[in-house]
């Protein structure tokens, strides 16, 4: 009678019924959430405010240089020579100085005067800024208007519409990083789970006593599944939490569909003025354009054949280790795990790029950046290839991991080389 159920039981209540799994189940929606909101904080947080003190010889620039929280202009008329030595006292952080050969056909000459160098943000915004004046009062030289100026100048947006519905490209590329990150980790986390578990317990020889009773290939079986079954319970939970947040949110806010209807009907509004609630509304109702049911289907999927494949491995690497000096051989596993998150990556900016396809059919590479994809909504075909070439990856590498691990778990005082781990694989039973 196969032992594997025994074994499955037995690892998935030994990590279950821990607090630290209660815990980093509760708290890793959190940490994501934080995760995705840090960067921007952190880029709200770090805007620093600079305050010029112009000196316009040319006379050019004088009441056309706007004011922000980033950039404050103020107009000098103190000569340079004195204002350089006494800016900072004054409270400026440094000179623009625009001098009286200044033209507009040969916009060159300005020189930003300082005891420290700009951030390339603050140099990009204030080369953007004068290029928005100059280009202003070129075009104001061939009698247009400022306000003809203005309307010439707003910029063009466009409704993304995929098979009869609209999308949100910005939405999509948010939903596949998250998942690519996420599945990226818990790739990470599980499988390294697996190779310490399996390293435990050939250092403290309970290999050889659980060897006696069951077949390595049960003990490994039973390990890997056992924990893909922690990591769907967690999944659970968190499905369970989201729509627990959803529903609790959702019925906090007026219908979105209302709330859109009413602020369409308000006349001129920009749309840097949109108020949080109707960008909310706005949210949710593009994100019921997603294929929602196809990503979640898709992420458990990817994850599950992703974890067992590369699981196997983490396995059989770590029943071949001898000692902790060994682990440099986990980079091999580790290795395909990092690119296919880099492939993740130039998946979202260009979702069917030859690049992007090979690396969500590819079955190394597939469970991070086919997930990453979903949100674009890729062909059948190609979403039907990778899912049946990860199945076959999967058992393969299950029947070398087999063999690697049969002979690897009661080896023990001698370095083991990849070659002859090859032999291991070749082994006839």
């Amino acid at each position: 009678m196969s032992k594997i159920p025994v074994i499955i039981a037995r690892e998935y209540r030994s990590r279950v019924l821990k607090p630290v799994f209660i815990i980093t189940t509760l708290l890793v929606p959190f940490l994501m959430a934080l995760i995705g909101i840090l960067p921007f904080w952190i880029m709200s947080a770090s805007k620093t405010s600079e305050k010029l003190a112009v000196i316009d010889e040319s006379g050019i620039f004088l009441h056309q240089l706007k004011s922000s929280d980033e950039l404050q202009y103020v107009f000098v008329t103190e000569p340079l020579d004195s204002l350089l030595n006494t800016f900072g006292e004054q409270g400026y952080t440094a000179i623009l100085h625009i001098p009286a050969a200044f033209h507009l056909d040969q916009p060159d000459g300005i020189r930003y005067i300082s005891d420290e160098a700009p951030g390339f943000t603050t140099a990009e915004l204030l080369s953007e800024q004068l290029t928005l004046v100059v280009t202003r009062l070129r075009l104001q030289q061939v009698n247009l208007t400022p306000e003809l100026v203005d309307q010439l100048s707003k910029p063009v947006s466009f409704t993304t519409v995929i098979k009869g519905k609209e999308g949100n490209i910005g939405l999509a590329s948010a939903v596949g990083y998250f998942s690519g990150l996420l599945l990226y980790v818990l790739l990470l986390v599980y499988g390294n789970m697996v190779m310490r578990g399996v390293m435990e317990e050939k250092s403290s020889r309970i290999a050889e006593v659980i060897i006696s009773s069951v077949k390595p290939f049960e003990l490994m079986s039973g390990k890997i599944i056992g924990i893909a079954l922690v990591g769907l319970t967690q999944f659970a939970i968190w499905i369970v939490l989201g729509l627990l947040f959803f529903s609790i949110f959702s019925g906090l806010l007026p219908d979105p569909q209302q709330i859109l209807q009413q602020y369409a009907e308000v006349p001129d509004q920009p749309a840097a003025d949109t108020p949080p609630t109707v960008a909310m509304a706005q949210l949710m109702q593009e994100a019921q354009n997603l294929p929602l049911g196809l990503i979640l289907f898709g992420f458990i999927f990817y994850f599950l054949f992703g974890y067992l494949t590369y699981s196997s491995l983490f396995a059989a690497f770590g029943a071949a280790m001898t000692d902790e000096s060994d682990q440099s051989l986990s980079l091999i596993v580790t290795a395909p795990i990092i690119l296919a998150f880099i492939l993740g990556i130039i998946a979202m900016g260009a979702p069917h790029s030859g690049i992007a396809v090979f690396g969500s059919i590819f079955p190394l590479t597939s469970p991070i950046v086919m997930p990453a994809r979903l949100g674009f909504d890729p062909p059948t075909g190609e979403l039907l290839l990778s899912m049946i070439s990860l199945l076959l990856c999967f058992l393969l590498f299950l029947w070398m991991s087999a063999k690697i691990y049969r002979t690897g778990i009661l080896l023990y005082g001698k370095k083991v080389t990849l070659r002859e781990i090859g032999r291991w694989v070749a082994y006839k039973n």
